[in-house]
C-alpha cells in the first residue's frame, strides 16, 4: 500500500531550522541526536487503541506478517498481539517520515558548516570508542559521496558494537558461555542485548533503536545490513544511522534499571 502526502515547505524549514544554525556543526550534530524519531511512546499506544476501536474490523481477523525469503515473521491473534504490533506499525511509519526530514537535515548542516566527514570526531566518547569513530567518518564520507549503500554497510554493525558497549558500561554480560550440548559460547547478539538495556534507557529512546535495528516487521537495519536481506539501502536508511549514533552520542544511560520507565507494549 502506497501513500501520498504533502508537507508545506514551510513546516520542513521550520524542522530544518531548529536543528542547524549560525552556531556550530557540533551543536547541530547535538540538536539532531536529541530528536527521538519514533514519536512518544505512550502516544504511539493510545493511537494504536484509537485504531483498533474505529477500525475493529481490521483488527479481528487473524493477522500475519511476512519477512524476506517469504519467512513468516509474526501471527497475531489476541487483541494485545494486534495492539503491540499497531505500535510497532506507528513507530515505523514516524522513522521513515522522519528519515526524509534527515536526509534535509543533514544536507542544510553541509551547507551551513562544511562537510560532516569533517567533524567525526564529533563522535568519540566513552560508548563510541576510537575505532568506531574512525569507521563513522568512512562512512560519512561515502555519505556525502552519494554512496549510501556502503554507508549503511559501515555503520550498521558500528551501532551494534556501540550498543554492546553501552551494555557493558552498564553491568550487563554481552557473552554466553558454552552450552552443555556442545553449543559453543560467543558473543550475544544484538536484540538479546538491546533488549537487557531496557530500564537502563529513557523508553522512547529503546524503542526507537529496537525498531530502527531489530524489530523485523519494521526498519530492522542491523539484521537487513547483517544477514545480506536489502539489495541496497537508500539515503534515508542511511540518514537515520547517522541519526541514531548522533542520538547515542548524547544519550544519558543508567547504571540501574529505571522504576519509573511505562512498560512497552511488547516484551522484545
Amino acid at each position: 500500500m502506497a501513500v501520498t502526502a504533502t508537507i508545506p515547505r514551510e513546516e520542513v524549514d521550520g524542522y530544518i531550522n531548529a536543528v542547524v544554525g549560525s552556531d556550530s556543526l557540533d551543536e547541530a550534530l547535538a540538536r539532531f541526536g536529541s530528536i527521538v524519531p519514533s514519536g512518544d511512546l505512550v502516544a504511539n499506544v493510545e493511537f494504536a487503541r484509537m485504531q483498533m476501536q474505529e477500525y475493529p474490523l481490521r483488527f479481528f481477523a487473524t493477522g500475519l506478517r511476512t519477512g524476506p525469503e517469504n519467512s513468516l515473521i509474526r501471527k497475531l491473534s489476541t487483541p494485545d498481539e494486534h495492539q503491540a504490533q499497531a505500535v510497532v506499525d506507528s513507530e515505523q511509519m514516524i522513522i521513515a517520515l522522519f528519515g526524509l526530514l534527515a536526509v534535509d537535515m543533514l544536507d542544510a548542516m553541509r551547507t551551513a558548516y562544511g562537510p560532516i566527514a569533517n567533524r567525526a570526531d564529533w563522535f568519540a566518547s566513552d560508548l563510541i570508542d576510537a575505532h568506531v569513530v574512525a569507521r563513522v567518518a568512512v562512512a560519512l564520507e561515502r555519505y556525502e559521496a552519494g554512496d549510501f549503500d556502503s554507508a549503511v554497510s559501515i555503520l550498521a554493525p558500528r551501532m551494534e558494537r556501540v550498543v554492546r558497549r553501552m551494555a557493558a558500561a552498564v553491568g550487563l554480560v554481552v557473552t554466553r558461555l558454552p552450552r552443555a550440548n556442545g553449543q559453543p559460547g560467543g558473543a550475544k547478539g544484538l536484540g538479546e542485548i538491546l533488549a537487557a538495556m531496557k530500564g537502563h534507557l529513557p523508553i522512547d529512546s529503546y524503542r526507537y533503536l529496537w525498531t530502527l535495528l531489530c524489530e523485523p516487521t519494521a526498519q530492522n537495519l542491523r539484521n537487513r545490513a547483517g544477514h545480506g536481506l536489502a539489495d541496497v539501502f537508500s539515503q534515508v536508511e542511511a540518514a537515520l544511522l547517522i541519526q541514531s549514533l548522533c542520538h547515542v552520542r548524547v544519550l544519558h544511560v543508567a547504571s540501574s534499571p529505571s522504576a519509573a520507565s511505562p512498560k512497552s507494549p511488547r516484551e522484545p
